[in-house]
């Protein structure tokens, strides 16, 4: 058998590695709101009570900012601002759903690239229908994106 060498390497892996704290971004997101959303409610039901969610794409159960419901309006002025931890990749999406006991439909929704989130967006974006018919005119969403400014080391000043 062969004999110990106090000038051979040992190697031992002690734990897997890790990813490295603090990669998370705190982006700030204000939702103004939306105009021309479908009605997916019946004609005895007045019309969609809207809300809308925003979350990081392939991240459904991760962090998200949402806005509150407006009972019966098709033109809803959320005025929302929520923070965000976001991972600095991922594409965001704005979904809007109309709020409904039985079940939650699809209004529209879009999604803001990454590149577009880094560098901050203010606007009006369309939203894309659902699978019923559009409505007359398309509907948008009004939004806005702030990325936290992150220094090299995550807390640090650079003097």
């Amino acid at each position: 058998q062969g004999s110990y060498s106090p000038f051979e390497p040992v190697v031992r892996l002690v734990s897997p590695p890790r990813e490295i704290p603090g990669t998370m971004v705190k982006v700030k997101i204000t939702i103004v709101g939306a105009k021309n959303l479908p009605n997916k409610d019946g004609w005895l039901a007045g019309v969609s009570d809207p809300y809308c969610k925003v979350t990081m794409t392939g991240q459904p159960q991760g962090p998200e900012v949402r806005t509150k419901t407006i009972d019966n309006n098709l033109n809803p002025v959320w005025n929302h601002t929520g923070m965000m931890e976001w991972d600095g990749k991922s594409d965001m999406r704005f979904l809007v759903m109309d709020q409904d006991i039985v079940k939650e439909d699809f209004l529209g929704e879009c999604i803001v690239k990454a590149v577009d989130v880094k560098k901050g967006f203010h606007g009006t974006v369309p939203l894309t229908p659902g699978k019923q018919k559009v409505a007359k005119n398309d509907p948008v969403l009004t939004i806005k994106i702030v990325s936290e400014s992150k220094t090299p080391c995550g807390s640090c000043a650079i003097l």
